[in-house]
């Protein structure tokens, strides 16, 4: 049974990591995550056999909530249906259900289902309406992002406004830690609000009247919330990169970096000290919240700033964390070839490998792989092709073997 509800109430698929596609402004679109589960106090509805009911709609939502950290989003989608059988203006399923439903692709019917969880409870929640900002563009973006600003400003002021009694009890104590923990989260995510609504000035906005002022604004905003906000800071860069400002941005740029890149030490040449250099940058970027894309990001506007060295280090710590991204190898060979390395080569040939056996979508890359490597001697980039293809398994030197 295991596509039944009986049949899934247990075991755990293997993580699965998405990325959504990066850009160079590369802000920070990450959301808060939904809120706690709240006591069911409904029953699951009868078998259909007609026997008493097995779980609550509380043990199902534990259940979707468990398949939506580990990839499972198809299996997701009908057990929030399930739910949703018993608890019809269940805001929770319904959010959970659209995150289902966008990993899926199905962008229009989880903006639906999103819809719905804002008319239930328009006032509480912020993450549904992050979620509805991602999937909106321009204005509608603009006005979710906004609203989710709002209803976690009330939750900070409220926390504000409790802290000055004095703790009495253990219990007290406590709550008071909570508290304080629950308010470093909102200042965080109210700084990546206004992250996101910069982000819609510089990209779907880019052109109404009054766009510059207004991402300036929110990113000095999302700064003053957070003033230690990598999001934030990498985008003022974006912003000065667009303002042809490259000292401004470089400036931003290590402020940002500064926070969470630790450089790999000048005498670590071997693997061990570079895999400890990018385990400690790893957990620096995992304290501040910076994910895979963004240090993507941050590689692509150290090219543009021609800061290749630093760019070639960042990238090099990403693969360690995973080594089958094609547009990390990608840049990383521009990167080594800018700085005229010797590396470039080999480094651009497992690129285009890596395109072919992961079946990458990203034709610009290939292209442009393909044009670098017709500047290098044929001869080279053959045994380099089958160099690399040898460290990739027997597929790998198919390929090589099929193309000479």
């Amino acid at each position: 049974r295991e596509n039944s509800l009986e049949g899934n109430m247990s075991g755990r698929a293997p993580q699965r990591r998405t990325q959504k596609d990066a850009i160079r402004d590369g802000g920070y679109n990450d959301v808060p995550k939904p809120r706690p589960l709240r006591r069911a106090s409904v029953e699951a509805a009868s078998a259909a056999d007609g026997g008493p009911p097995r779980y609550t709609a509380e043990d199902i939502l534990s259940k979707v909530e468990e398949m939506c950290s580990t990839g499972e989003y198809e299996l997701a989608v009908p057990f929030c249906d399930k739910a949703l059988q018993m608890l019809p203006n269940s805001a929770q399923a319904l959010e959970y259900k659209a995150i289902a439903l966008q990993e899926l692709g199905r962008t229009d019917e989880a903006a639906e289902a999103l819809q719905q969880a804002v008319a239930i409870e328009p006032d509480t929640g912020a993450s549904k309406y992050m979620y509805l900002g991602q999937l909106g563009g321009g204005d509608d973006s603009v006005a979710a992002f906004t609203e989710a600003i709002r209803i976690m400003v009330g939750q900070l002021v409220e926390i504000d406004g409790e802290g000055g009694a004095a703790a009495a009890t253990e219990e007290d104590e406590a709550t008071a830690e909570d508290s304080e923990e629950l308010r470093v989260t909102l200042v965080r995510e109210i700084s990546s609000a206004f992250c996101s609504i910069a982000e819609v000035y510089l990209t779907d906005l880019c052109d109404a009247e009054g766009a510059e002022e207004a991402c300036l604004d929110c990113l000095e905003r999302a700064l003053q919330y957070n003033p230690e906000c990598p999001q934030a800071m990498q985008t003022m860069a974006s912003v000065s990169m667009s303002l042809q400002q490259p000292g401004d941005a470089l400036n931003w740029m290590e402020q940002s970096m500064a926070l969470w890149h630790v450089s790999s030490p000048d005498d670590a040449d071997d693997e061990g000290g570079a895999s400890e250099a990018s385990a400690a940058a790893s957990a620096a970027a995992a304290a501040h919240d910076v994910a895979y894309d963004f240090r993507i990001n941050s590689a692509k506007i150290l090219l543009e700033l021609n800061q290749h060295n630093i760019a070639i280090e960042v990238l090099e710590q990403l693969l360690m964390e995973d080594a089958e991204v094609v547009e990390v190898w990608y840049l990383l060979g521009l990167a080594q070839k800018f700085s005229e390395s010797a590396d470039a080569l080999g480094t651009l040939c497992r690129t285009k490998l890596l395109y072919t056996l992961t079946e990458s979508s990203q034709e610009g890359i290939l292209a442009h792989v393909e044009s670098i490597l017709s500047d290098f001697p044929a001869k080279d980039v053959q045994e380099q092709m089958m160099a690399v293809a040898s460290t990739l398994g027997p597929a790998a030197e198919d390929l090589v073997a099929g193309s000479s």
